[in-house]
């Protein structure tokens, strides 16, 4: 994926962003059509135009799949996450945000590692 992709956000005119929106969101975030987005899901492409209409629900194993891509499950069901703060730092960057959901994966060793890297790059390159 390309380093500063854009998650578009959808226009709900007057309305509250529904999950069928967001699960509209993750699948152009990974510039899958349908069909492409289905076979990640191992469902019915139909299944994904009416889950994203709002006209089906979106079941269990579908959320399920959904974080094992990484997308936070608390946005995608309620539409908020416990991180509101780290997506308004991260803004619109989406290879930002891909980072810090990698970090939030790793132990304290790997942080820690990660974090004297940082670290020294800033110390060195960035004075």
């Amino acid at each position: 994926m390309a380093d500063s992709l854009e998650v578009p956000m959808i226009e709900t005119e007057n309305r509250e962003e529904t999950m069928g929106d967001r699960m509209r969101i993750v699948r152009s975030y990974l510039k899958l059509n349908q069909k492409e987005f289905a076979e990640k899901l191992g469902i019915y492409p139909s299944r994904v135009s009416e889950m994203e209409k709002g006209a089906m629900q979106v079941p269990a194993n579908v959320i399920m799949q959904i974080g094992k891509l990484g997308f936070d499950l608390n946005w995608f069901v309620l539409g908020h996450t416990k991180n509101d703060d780290v997506i308004k730092l991260v803004d619109d960057n989406v290879a930002l945000f891909k980072i810090v959901n990698d970090l939030k994966k790793m132990d304290g060793r790997d942080l820690k590692f990660i974090t004297d890297v940082i670290s020294s790059f800033k110390k060195n390159y960035h004075k």
